[in-house]
């Protein structure tokens, strides 16, 4: 079967061994008599896969023990609320750099939880951190 292959922004094509283990699994997964979307988030067969993800996400990418890595479903955009509103607390600073209409869109977002400094403002900053005491 010649399948084609998504260049598409958002979900990827996926390894046809990969989508057979999960249709093998949708109706049972590992043995449990359920789906995986049937599970409870806090099931230990769910918890043991989130474990075990995680893990192997790590390791491929080299991430240390001292971080977690945190699984947020949505796209690009959900992701500009979801970062300030998990990592900010109120009356926080968030720097953004202003690239282009993603990026304001991010600031927009990260405005309804944190301060946001202007674009002089960063400016000045990298150019002391880039300069240090000789700025």
């Amino acid at each position: 079967m010649s399948r084609p292959i998504n260049f598409c922004s958002g979900p990827a094509a996926l390894p046809l061994p990969v989508l057979e283990q999960i249709q093998a699994e949708l109706l049972d997964f590992q043995g449990s008599g359920v789906s995986v979307m049937e599970h409870s988030h806090r099931d230990r067969l769910i918890v043991r896969l989130f474990e075990e993800t995680e893990a192997q996400l790590k390791t491929l990418l080299g991430v240390g023990d001292a971080y977690r890595v945190l699984f947020l479903p949505g796209g690009a955009t959900l992701q500009f609320s979801q970062v300030p509103m998990n990592l900010l607390n109120p009356g926080d600073t968030a720097a953004y750099v202003t690239t282009g209409a993603w990026s304001q869109k991010a600031i927009k977002e990260a405005q309804k939880y944190a301060t946001t400094p202007s674009t002089l403002e960063i400016a000045i900053f990298v150019i002391h951190a880039l300069l240090g005491s000789r700025g």
